[in-house]
């Protein structure tokens, strides 16, 4: 690659790096200079992937930008052009499989965490996102089958037990079928 495209991308990723959202760390409201810097990574990240179309890295980060704006269709987006260079990369499937919830792309959704639990099998969290997709899919039977799957792998997980409850409501007739993330938390 030519040192421009590097150079571009390390000012993209040091301009995104302080607002990436990472699982299980609460990041502060965005002020406008955040605002700034991570629209300025974004027009660098662009100009990457226009020198290099098949720089999945940069696409990812790109959809993390666009997540942190709350853009998820946007996110969408390039997560899935990042799944298309890179589909055996389980945190670009994780991601893809987040954004699809929330553009109410149910069915892409499952596809894309199953392509994610087949990558890292090991992965609790995985088999919870892919739990959770058949859920917010409306399809509680086999959400059923893959929580109890991500709390054998891992049964003290928090997020996953709260997840398993909520299926169990909605197979016990006490609770509706979520079909979004806040949904859950009802």
């Amino acid at each position: 690659m030519t040192s421009t495209h590097n150079e571009l991308f390390g000012r993209a990723a040091d301009l995104l790096e302080p607002h990436l959202v990472i699982h299980g760390v609460t990041l502060p409201p965005l002020t406008a200079s955040a605002r700034e810097a991570i629209h300025q990574a974004q027009l660098l990240f662009s100009q990457v992937v226009v020198i290099n179309p098949g720089n999945w890295a940069a696409f990812w980060l790109r959809g993390k930008s666009h997540e942190r704006l709350g853009d998820h269709q946007a996110a969408l987006d390039d997560f899935a052009k990042a799944y298309l260079l890179k589909p055996d990369q389980a945190d670009v499937a994780r991601e893809a499989t987040i954004a699809a919830i929330r553009c109410s792309r149910f069915a892409l959704a499952i596809q894309f965490a199953l392509a994610a639990s087949q990558a890292a099998p090991e992965d609790a969290g995985l088999l919870a996102n892919l739990a959770l997709a058949h859920l917010v899919g409306e399809d509680p039977h086999a959400a059923r089958s893959f929580v109890q799957q991500a709390l054998a792998a891992d049964p003290q997980d928090a997020t996953t037990l709260r997840l398993a409850v909520v299926i169990d409501e909605v197979l016990a007739g006490t609770r509706t079928c979520p079909t979004e993330l806040r949904d859950l938390d009802a």
